[in-house]
């Protein structure tokens, strides 16, 4: 099975319980899905979201991710006639938004 790599770092908005990586084997397939942590071992008292079909939020996220670095004040020109500013010496650090699916919070 394949990793879930947003295991952990999406949060359900209906309860604010994690989201995780799952899937289950259909007649004919393998199906992945995302789903609350809270759902998932208290059941509708829990929480009252559904599953989340893997390729659907991974779509979202990369798609989230692509919107986010297209912006042009995110990064600095691949190719440019003025010379780069020094780097500082410690690591710099930017926050990633979370993804923009009605389903999760932000």
């Amino acid at each position: 099975m394949a990793m879930a790599l947003q295991t952990g770092m999406l949060r359900c908005r209906a309860c604010g319980g994690a989201y995780f990586g799952a899937g289950t084997k259909g007649r004919s397939a393998f199906y992945r899905y995302y789903a609350c942590r809270n759902r998932q071992t208290k059941g509708t008292y829990g929480c009252t979201s559904k599953r989340v079909p893997a390729e659907d939020l991974e779509a979202a996220v990369i798609d989230d991710l692509l919107r986010t670095l297209s912006r042009s004040n995110l990064l600095p020109p691949l190719t440019s006639s003025e010379p780069s500013a020094p780097r500082s010496a410690g690591p710099s650090r930017t926050a990633i938004p979370t993804p923009s699916s009605s389903c999760f919070a932000s």
